[in-house]
């Protein structure tokens, strides 16, 4: 991991000095000076991978959208790969939850990021943090774009959906959501989509507030046909 960490400082001190993020374990993308900051969450299922690879590989898929579409981009790295055994989203731990929110924290406070447009996004395990994190903290996040994923399902003792771990659907009730999922996603929850759609539409219409996004196609475990941009160019008109 020292060797990581180091690569992502020598990234890091190729910016100009005003516009390094606070974190040196962060990489950056998007448009360098803009305001409207996206904080990218990567998956898990490292099977080898380094967690600075994972966010790499992240950087290059949102990279040039969120230059197109006006945001800057972060990508912090998780600390540490998860240990053996049942997979745990580490964004969802306290020390990658801390993570996040002291990033957050330095980018408004040093002025680089405005804090009325701050925005989470993920992939897969990165999508289930990202929605839920915005769901624990709901005034910190604008809002949310999440691909191929969905909050952690909550089963009984037959292994059957019936709820989520969390409350995430109550959480996100001020926080606009996109969503794009795949029919023919292996690793998606489905049980756990449908509680999260319908309990997102449902409240919607209760409180009078405008519904999430949501995207359905094929594609199996990734963007989607039209990629990550669809999902950016929806925070970049919140953004406005």
């Amino acid at each position: 991991m020292q060797t990581a960490i180091l690569l992502v400082l020598s990234l890091a001190a190729a910016l100009p000095a005003g516009d390094r993020p606070a974190d040196p374990r962060v990489l950056q993308g998007g448009k360098a000076r803009a305001r409207a900051l996206v904080v990218a969450l990567h998956g898990g299922s490292f099977r080898g991978r380094p967690p600075l690879e994972r966010a790499q590989e992240l950087l290059e898929d949102l990279g040039p959208d969120a230059a197109r579409a006006g945001l800057r981009l972060l990508v912090p790295v998780v600390e540490e790969v998860p240990a053996p055994g049942p997979y745990r989203v580490p964004w969802l731990q306290p020390e990658g939850e801390a993570q996040v929110w002291a990033l957050v924290r330095a980018e408004t406070a040093s002025r680089r990021a405005d804090p009325r447009r701050i925005y989470l996004a993920g992939h897969g395990a990165g999508a289930t943090a990202a929605l839920t994190l915005a769901a624990r903290q709901p005034g910190l996040v604008a809002g949310v774009a999440a691909w191929a994923g969905t909050p952690e399902p909550l089963w009984d003792s037959q292994r059957r959906v019936i709820g989520h771990a969390e409350p995430v659907v109550e959480g996100l009730r001020t926080v606009p959501v996109f969503l794009r999922t795949a029919r023919d996603d292996p690793y998606l929850d489905r049980e756990s989509l449908r509680l999260l759609v319908d309990g997102l539409q449902r409240q919607a219409r209760e409180l009078d507030l405008p519904e999430p996004t949501w995207l359905e196609g094929d594609g199996g475990h990734g963007w989607g046909p039209k990629g990550p941009g669809e999902g950016l160019k929806w925070l970049a008109g919140l953004a406005r």
